[in-house]
């Protein structure tokens, strides 16, 4: 009897030790979201509305903020800026023919609480690649992508990797908004 009412006492700590908890850090009035097409300072014409599609995509799959399609109509809403693409050659054959690409980007945001006419918060990506570590910030994104077949490496093309590079972003923007890093 002693045995089976430790391990069930052992089973129920376990058991609560594994419960997934979301921290939310915008304030409680805060049920919806309106998504604004992102500035671009890049010469990347259909990044911005690849941003804003994911991230309003992000924000449907999580569910916990409401996407209103005006900003009229939202509790919050999230603006951002394409500050830097780059793209630039990152693996070589032997004979100096670029096989894979390297792009980079990033955005800054700003989330204001509409209803209350105030600025939740305003953040700003890294000005350069010499950012490191804790400094680092989600709102810069790199990804590679090959260009000439190699074993085991599939081709893509430039549009396929920001692709993977805005959804992957989109996934930052969501968490950031919602839960504050």
């Amino acid at each position: 009897m002693r045995v089976r009412g430790a391990f069930l006492v052992g089973l129920s700590l376990a058991v609560a030790g594994c419960d997934a908890t979301y921290k939310r850090t915008l304030p409680s009035d805060i049920r919806t979201i309106a998504v604004q097409t992102f500035g671009n300072r890049s010469d990347q014409l259909a990044l911005p509305n690849m941003i804003f599609d994911e991230v309003r995509r992000g924000f449907r799959l999580d569910g916990r903020l409401a996407v209103a399609d005006d900003p009229a109509a939202a509790d919050s809403v999230l603006g951002g800026e394409i500050v830097t693409y780059e793209r630039q050659p990152a693996r070589f054959d032997a004979n100096n023919v670029v096989r894979e690409y390297r792009l980079r980007m990033v955005v800054n945001l700003t989330l204001t609480d509409r209803s209350h006419g105030t600025l939740l918060w305003t953040e700003r990506g890294p000005k350069s690649t010499a950012y490191t570590g804790a400094a680092l910030r989600k709102l810069e994104r790199y990804t590679n992508y090959v260009v000439v077949p190699a074993t085991g490496l599939a081709v893509e093309t430039e549009e396929d990797a920001q692709r993977r590079m805005v959804r992957d972003l989109a996934q930052d923007i969501v968490v950031k908004v919602i839960e504050g890093w």
